[in-house]
Formats: structure tokens, sequence, C-alpha cells
């Protein structure tokens, strides 16, 4: 025990942690060649950046200025 705590509790908590930090690693490995992958990861971003230019100018048209209300 150290602190009033056990020993299997440490090595539980370190085990635990670098499993996470292994899925990540893991999870990052695979968005990335899945975004390599037949320009994939650029289409993505490509719709992505068209969404969201047409819900700004949807919410632009949607609300007007102040000073146009008069």
């Amino acid at each position: 025990m150290r602190n009033g705590i056990p020993i299997a509790y440490y090595v539980f908590r370190t085990v635990w942690s670098v499993m996470h930090l292994v899925m990540l690693a893991a999870l990052l490995v695979a968005v990335i060649l899945w975004s390599v992958h037949d320009d994939q990861g650029a289409r993505f971003i490509s719709a992505w950046w068209r969404m969201s230019l047409s819900i700004s100018a949807t919410i632009f048209h949607a609300l007007p200025f102040p000073w146009e209300l008069v």
C-alpha cells in the first residue's frame, strides 16, 4: 500500500491509461489513412465548407440587420 491506496489501483490506472492512449493513436492513424485514401479527406472538407457557407448564407438572409427594419 502507498498512502493507504493499494498498489493494484495504480497498476490498473496505468494500464487503463495506456490502453486509452493506444486506442486514440489507432483511431488517429485510421482517420489519417481514410482521409488520404482516394482523396476522401479533401472531399469531406470541401463538402463541409460548402455546407457551412450555405448555412451562413441562409442565416444571413433570414435575419435582417436592425437598420434595415426602418
